[in-house]
């Protein structure tokens, strides 16, 4: 697991090479789906992409986190014929999985998210 993490940028994003890199993106600590988009611009949102499968990763109590736009995500997600699971995990921070910020690391439900994220680009 080591090995994993300290290839990928922290914190922040990071999209993975390949022949559509617009398709196969992993952001950690935030999202912004193209729903928001739609509803800045007014435009029809595009559907997700069928190929693209989704995990969502939250605390509990995230200042951050609003049910409304989640619920939104999942269901433009599955309505365009892509999976989508949701995590949640005890606490409050936004960022607990980043062990550089002390008040919001929490290293069991980092563990456990960073499992789960590996088990989830090995499926890929």
């Amino acid at each position: 697991m080591e090995d994993f993490r300290t290839a990928l940028p922290s914190p922040g994003t990071w999209q993975r090479q390949g022949p559509a890199p617009s398709e196969q993106s992993f952001l950690f600590h935030g999202f912004t789906s193209l729903l928001w988009f739609a509803e800045l611009t007014g435009q029809p949102a595009a559907p997700w992409p069928a190929t693209v499968p989704v995990q969502v990763h939250y605390s509990e109590r995230d200042p951050y986190r609003e049910e409304e736009w989640i619920k939104k995500f999942e269901r433009s997600v599955k309505e365009g014929g892509a999976s989508y699971t949701f995590y949640e995990y005890p606490g409050e921070g936004h960022l607990f999985a980043d062990e550089g910020l002390s008040a919001e690391y929490d290293p069991e439900s980092a563990e456990l998210m960073w499992s789960r994220v590996v088990s989830f680009l090995d499926s890929l």
